[in-house]
């Protein structure tokens, strides 16, 4: 996979569905036609109106559901995942129902030991972490798995939790996450693959038996990963990368002034441990 800019993966993703959508009218048989789904026609989208709004008093009048995916169930009903987002109470929950009539939401009941038996538990996760941008996923041999960012006193870290039941999760090695934010107490004095370090000094929080974060494991948040039909595991995240004042892509009003957000594509066969990063939507001439 080469790299590539915004406008010409826009222009190559538009050129891609013209094409596909054509290819009924000049008789190609079925043997060629993509694996994948056909382009669905804009005629087809019929909106539904808000779906999900907080009305629980523990959602705090504010939910999210950022990377976060909806998956159908049986008949009409579906399942969201989303992020309780309100003021500085943060968590992960998800709603069963039909969208647009009555759905049942459950927040993760979150503990530093092991889960409860609850019907959304989060176990082995520490005190004060905070659980945001939940991504879910049906693995291969049988189990479910969690990723999510956790937030807390100078930790901010995409972690994974496993469960055998789809009920009980428990988070796999908090103190060694999949990535980590330049602002993460382990990130702190080190510099990303693209030379970014928010906080030059080494964290004196960072407990002895928690190495310093691998540089090219140091990323941003909006972070979307699954599984491919091999059983190993692409994740697509933010980097960052610093851009001087004399720079156009300089925006001093922006919420982080003097670094330019891109996209890299990383890869892994457990999708615990991410061996390889590459670049796919950078900048070009015209940012």
């Amino acid at each position: 996979m080469s790299n590539m800019n915004r406008r010409a993966f826009l222009g190559h993703t538009l050129r891609g569905v013209g094409a596909m959508a054509a290819l009924p009218a000049i008789g190609r048989c079925a043997e060629t036609q993509p694996a994948g789904p056909m382009p669905c026609s804009p005629t087809a989208w019929r909106k539904h109106g808000i779906v999900l709004e907080a009305v629980e008093p523990w959602e705090g009048g504010e939910i999210q559901n950022f990377t976060s995916p909806a998956e159908p169930l049986d008949g009409d009903r579906w399942r969201l995942w989303y992020t309780v987002h309100a003021q500085k109470f943060f968590n992960i929950a998800y709603a069963e129902g039909e969208p647009g009539g009555p759905m049942k939401r459950v927040p993760a009941r979150c503990t530093p030991g092991r889960p409860g038996d609850e019907p959304f538990a989060l176990g082995h996760l520490p005190e004060s972490w905070k659980p945001v941008q939940v991504v879910h996923l049906h693995l291969k041999n049988g189990r479910q798995r969690i990723y999510f960012w956790a937030h807390g006193p100078q930790i901010l870290r995409f972690l994974a939790a496993d469960s055998e039941d789809g009920r009980r999760y428990t988070v796999v090695t908090p103190n060694r996450p999949v990535l980590y934010h330049p602002n993460d107490r382990a990130a702190n004095g080190v510099s990303s693959p693209d030379g970014v370090m928010l906080v030059k000094k080494q964290s004196s929080e960072r407990p002895a038996d928690e190495p310093l974060a691998p540089p090219k494991l140091i990323s941003n948040d909006a972070t979307n990963i699954y599984q491919l039909p091999d059983g190993t595991f692409e994740m697509y995240s933010v980097a960052l990368v610093p851009v001087p004042k004399e720079d156009p892509a300089y925006i001093e009003f922006d919420n982080a002034p003097g670094l330019l957000r891109v996209v890299d594509r990383y890869t892994s066969e457990d999708g615990l441990r991410f061996e390889t990063r590459q670049r796919v939507i950078q900048r070009d001439v015209k940012d």
